[in-house]
């Protein structure tokens, strides 16, 4: 009887492990799906920073060449 007894609460420390696995389960499940969730937001974000390095570059570049255009003007009328 005693036996009996022993294998019983192994089972049932069995079926605690399995729902204690179950739900570890789910929650790396939804801990990969956050992540996963993370990571595209982020590469979306170094995309549009990417972006907007660009058009600062372009806008750098920009303004350089205005200012010689400029100066170069401004050369020109004081030669004159």
């Amino acid at each position: 009887m005693e036996s009996y007894t022993h294998l019983t609460s192994l089972e049932d420390q069995v079926k605690t492990y399995e729902e204690q696995v179950q739900t570890l389960e789910g929650e790396i499940k939804d801990l990969n799906e956050k992540l996963s969730a993370t990571h595209s937001e982020m590469t979306t974000k170094e995309n549009l920073v990417k972006q907007h390095a660009k058009v600062a570059e372009e806008a750098v570049s920009g303004m350089a060449l205005f200012l010689r255009y400029y100066m170069k003007i401004a050369m020109m009328v004081l030669v004159y």
